[in-house]
């Protein structure tokens, strides 16, 4: 019974000797591009969600394809750009990308 009332303090405990207790985990996702790309994904799907039909198996694939073809048309410092403020540079051909993505 006594283990059952210090459980949230041990796993606490735990947490903080790995260092995963919180903090800045951007250096952990990668570089710029890599997560560019997840941002990009993570914006992808929750525009496609609104609306959309619920059954829609081809959403998670064509958002896939579109960020990872996006991500790939940034140079790092426009990635670190789009990760700070969310905008997609205008060089990226945001639209002929996401029409490729439909057909592949």
């Amino acid at each position: 019974m006594t283990a059952v009332r210090f459980w949230p303090a041990v796993i606490m405990l735990c947490l903080a000797v790995a260092g995963c207790g919180g903090g800045d985990f951007s250096s952990a996702v990668g570089d710029a591009n890599e997560q560019a790309r997840l941002k990009l994904v993570d914006q992808c799907m929750f525009d496609r969600s609104s609306g959309a039909d619920p059954k829609d198996r081809t959403r998670g694939p064509r958002c896939q394809c579109y960020a990872r073809t996006v991500a790939k048309q940034m140079s790092p410092s426009e990635a670190s750009a789009f990760v700070a403020s969310g905008a997609v540079p205008l060089s990226v051909k945001t639209t002929e990308v996401m029409a490729s993505c439909r057909r592949g």
